[in-house]
């Protein structure tokens, strides 16, 4: 029984590090704008080229500790083309305290024991045995933040772009 819930535990705690990048979204969609189109984040309203530009809606995006932010801003931007946007206004960047980590855990790096990409088709008993000895083992742990993201969908006219 102890074994077990030092498993559930150790389950919920890589599921909690390695969460996705989520995206809420209250608006509505245009058609969707070609891949190739660019879609651009703006940090400020004093940053848009024109003063008369049509809110699509606004969306609120969170990010696990193991995104960088290039990959957040790639998701957004995606996201807004495929709402019909070419532009995003970021409104407010928020950095959550998310608990404590190790480095190796943080980036899925090797460390003792532990096999970052097994292709043995077992993984399942590799995740077993070593989450099991991750629970033993101490090592310097730093704060990890979870990132959340508010932002605007705006649908600029095609002259200021």
């Amino acid at each position: 029984m102890k074994k077990a819930m030092s498993l559930c535990f150790a389950a919920f705690a890589m599921a909690t590090l390695t969460a996705c990048i989520s995206i809420d979204y209250d608006g509505i969609s245009d058609p969707p704008l070609p891949s190739g189109e660019k879609v651009t984040l703006y940090f400020s309203a004093d940053q848009l080229p024109v003063k008369e530009y049509t809110v699509l809606g606004t969306l609120t995006a969170s990010a696990g500790t193991t995104y960088s932010s290039a990959e957040v801003e790639s998701k957004i931007r995606n996201f807004a083309r495929d709402k019909g946007a070419n532009g995003v206004l970021i409104t407010d960047v928020d950095r959550i305290y998310a608990g404590m980590a190790r480095s190796d855990q943080i980036n899925n790096q090797a460390s003792y024991r532990w096999i970052v990409d097994d292709s043995s088709g077992n993984s399942f008993r590799y995740f077993r045995e070593d989450m099991l000895d991750y629970s033993k083992r101490s090592q310097p742990e730093k704060p990890v933040y979870d990132i959340t993201i508010k932002a605007k969908l705006l649908r600029l006219p095609e002259a200021a772009k």
